[in-house]
């Protein structure tokens, strides 16, 4: 009947534990713990062993290791003192092992149920002929708070049958020590999104999301100080924080961006992979400081592909800052000799020949526009400007990337022009709208924008020449009406960085300096004929009128001087001057020869001009910085001096005069690069 009772009891008690376990909800923990306690505890002798014993103290150790969440194994240890009715008392000490079931009832609270068995040994204190040890076995529930780690409070009470000797209730209370080798899983990965990674938009990967994550609690306490990071070993040197959260509720769901600083290898993807991913969490959890791992993979894209879903990706493509890109560029730009436009950009002239540049490495397009075929969704392979400088070979979009990276890198801002159906490249004129619109013969060729004034060049005819280029840019242009809109490099890189791209800067594909010189001299010419046909035509047509013709042939010369026509300028000047002392005609006559370099013959042009005008500026100076690089200094000062009464804020420009020897030479080279021609209408 004793062992019935036993057997029952315990059979209720696993049952119970196992019922409430059931309906306790998700188990939080898994891994390993162990504790070690120290529990002082009180018994009771129960079913007739109180007819022999009284109310007894002791205590126990017990170390208790939970392999997984919910089962555990005992392994205990303790003592009891209880006096016997017949003024007599007895200690018993026992040893044993059991296992039992724990679940979680609150946040830092575990209940659950406990049973085993093993060996004890009684010590009759009065009569040692009574001693005796057998086996026990016994069960009971207990509670255990984590007051802080790592100490808890542990509460249990208990049944202990020992065999043939009494049957006893205990009820304990004291301290834990628990070590955790728990794995804390609160959180569960949703919906997650990485890639697919383009290398090419690796610079853009720091503050723009690769991919996101969907984060959610999935336990009834909150998660605190949540941290989220991505890694991509292959491709990255450490795990980059994504996100800070401070609480996360117990089933509460967050989306997190993911974003990661790459290394540089990524761009040395030729071909489509894929690459492991972790997304590494760590939070707070009860008190426990938990780190969790979702492992997954990534596209990685070819470092040539692209989505053109942003307009403002076109900028991704213009690699100036690649050296091999930059090494010809600034080789290439070097304007051969000097062009004395007056009117001309520097800025087209080193366009023009960059422009040539290409032609000359027989840079061949196909003619084909993809952008405009693939669109945001499909995908789209461009070489980079190096790798066309290194084949020769591109299409239509290639080519512009290319011609605009070579602008860039010469330190040309440029734009991209998209239509509907193609792209075109621009670049901006160091003019500004207004001096553009007064200086150049076809205002309607200028692209005037807030940034300032843009031309367009067509890079798909670059065999025929730049001016064609442009005359077919500003065609399309002018006919795209409002289905064109112009795309400055500078602004597309802000939101999209180029990659970064590494190589030997070396010279291979440049074209020879005497190739170029060529090139740029016949194209120049053909610009130049562009820009004064209209102003020739009208000016020739005044002269025809004119009464007095010398100050329309004067502004004739003008013209021909300030696009770099010296030749036909001092033809003209001349024609003037022998048939009458018409001032400007004489002072741009010495001008021409100052350029010329010829200073002997520019002096009787401004003595000559100094006749008829004592008193003009122009002409003093003119004389003072001539007859100083001559080193007739007494006649310089002399010059100099009259300029100094007549216009001393043009005279301080021009302090050097009054030096000699060395340091005058020297004062007057740096003056001569600031120098700027000026050429006399009337």
């Amino acid at each position: 009947m004793k062992y019935n009772v036993f057997t029952g009891l315990l059979f209720l008690l696993l049952m119970t534990a196992v019922t409430v376990a059931a309906q306790s909800g998700g188990i939080t923990k898994t891994g390993a713990s162990l504790d070690i306690s120290l529990l002082p505890e009180a018994t009771i002798p129960i079913l007739g062993s109180g007819d022999i014993f009284e109310i007894g103290v002791g205590g126990r150790v017990a170390v208790r290791f939970s392999p997984v969440p919910l089962f555990f194994f005992d392994f205990e240890g303790g003592y009891n003192f209880s006096p016997v009715r017949a003024e007599m008392s007895a200690s018993r000490q026992w040893g044993g092992v059991g296992g039992g079931i724990g679940f979680t009832v609150s946040p830092g609270l575990t209940a659950g149920v406990v049973a085993g068995g093993g060996g004890f040994y009684t010590f009759v204190n009065e009569d040692p002929e009574q001693n005796g040890g057998h086996g026990y076995a016994g069960g009971g529930v207990f509670l255990d708070w984590k007051m802080f780690n790592p100490l808890h409070l542990k509460g249990e009470v208990g049944y202990r049958y020992f065999f043939g000797y009494a049957h006893e209730l205990s009820v304990s209370i004291g301290l834990s020590y628990a070590i955790d080798f728990v794995i804390i899983k609160a959180l569960e990965q949703g919906a997650v999104t990485i890639g697919p990674v383009f290398p090419v938009l690796i610079n853009t990967y720091d503050n723009t999301p690769v991919g996101s994550t969907v984060i959610r609690n999935k336990e009834k306490s909150p998660v605190k100080d949540l941290s989220v990071s991505l890694y991509i070993p292959a491709y990255m040197d450490k795990a980059v924080k994504c996100a800070d959260i401070k609480q996360l509720d117990g089933g509460e769901s967050i989306e997190v961006a993911l974003s990661g600083k790459f290394r540089d290898n990524l761009m040395g993807v030729e071909e489509l992979s894929k690459a492991k991913t972790e997304i590494r969490v760590s939070y707070s959890y009860e008190g426990n400081k938990v780190s969790e791992v979702f492992r997954g993979s990534a596209v990685i894209h070819n470092r040539n592909n692209i989505l053109w879903d942003k307009p403002s990706k076109l900028g991704l493509f213009v690699t100036s800052g690649d050296p091999r890109v930059s090494a010809f560029a600034l080789k290439a730009s070097e304007i051969p000799g000097n062009t004395n436009i007056n009117n001309i950009d520097t800025v087209i002239c080193k366009a023009m020949i960059l422009f040539e540049s290409l032609n000359i490495r027989g840079i061949a397009s196909t003619g084909e526009y993809h952008i405009s075929k693939t669109g945001g969704e499909q995908l789209d392979t461009v070489l980079y400007p190096y790798q066309v400088l290194e084949t020769g070979v591109c299409n239509a979009d290639e080519a512009v990337f290319l011609y605009c990276a070579l602008l860039e890198a010469a330190g040309i801002p440029s734009a991209i022009i998209r239509f509907q159906d193609r792209i075109m490249p621009a670049f901006l004129l160091s003019d500004s709208a207004a001096k553009a619109d007064k200086i150049y013969s076809h205002p309607g060729d200028l692209i005037v924008r807030e940034e300032g004034v843009f031309l367009p060049v067509d890079t798909s005819v670059m065999d025929s020449g730049f001016l064609r280029a442009l005359q077919s840019g500003v065609m399309a242009w002018n006919n795209a009406s409002r289905n064109a809109v112009l795309l400055p490099i500078e602004a597309m890189q802000r939101e999209f960085p180029p990659p970064p791209l590494t190589g030997s800067a070396g010279e291979t594909g440049i074209p020879s300096a005497e190739a170029l010189a060529a090139a740029f001299g016949k194209r120049l010419d053909e610009f130049v004929a562009y820009e004064m046909a209209p102003r020739v035509e009208k000016l020739e047509a005044d002269a025809a009128k004119a009464k007095n013709s010398a100050v329309v042939r004067n502004r004739l010369g003008v013209l021909y001087a300030e696009y770099g026509r010296l030749e036909k300028a001092m033809e003209i000047f001349n024609a003037i001057v022998l048939k009458e002392e018409y001032v400007p005609a004489l002072i741009n006559m010495g001008t021409a020869y100052y350029m010329k370099d010829e200073l002997i013959k520019a002096i009787p042009y401004f003595e000559r001009a100094l006749k008829m005008a004592p008193l003009e500026p122009v002409v003093l100076l003119s004389l003072a910085i001539i007859n100083h690089r001559l080193e007739n200094y007494g006649n310089a000062r002399e010059a100099y001096k009259k300029l100094q009464s007549i216009d001393p804020e043009l005279a301080e420009q021009y302090s050097y005069i009054e030096l000699k020897g060395d340091e005058a030479r020297l004062a007057a080279e740096v003056s001569r690069e600031r120098e700027k021609i000026i050429w006399i209408s009337e």
